[in-house]
């Protein structure tokens, strides 16, 4: 049997993670814009990390309520996988930033 005292203690966690979460995202975000520049410039590791970021940021963000974010995230981990594009990803990391503006 719940208690409310039990469905209480849930949310507050629930909203610490969450918090959590949130305070990371901006740092989260800047390290993807960082893999896909790094990717635009050819370098080697910036295509594989960015699909990296990009899938791990799609995941976790939709699970703690930032959807936006979550779904630009799998878009442009769709664009690693079947051919990145320099502008289309750079759009993209734009939008995450405006996302993350009015999350």
């Amino acid at each position: 049997m719940t208690t409310d005292a039990t469905k209480a203690d849930a949310r507050d966690k629930l909203a610490a993670l969450r918090n959590g979460f949130e305070s990371r995202l901006r740092e989260r975000v800047q390290e993807l814009h960082d893999a896909v520049e790094a990717a635009c410039a050819q370098d080697d590791l910036g295509l594989p990390r960015t699909e990296e970021l990009a899938h791990k940021l799609a995941g976790t963000a939709g699970s703690y309520g930032f959807l936006e974010v979550g779904e630009i995230s799998a878009e442009l981990e769709a664009l690693c996988i079947a051919g990145f594009d320099p502008e289309v990803a750079r759009a993209l990391v734009e939008r995450l930033w405006a996302a993350l503006g009015r999350a």
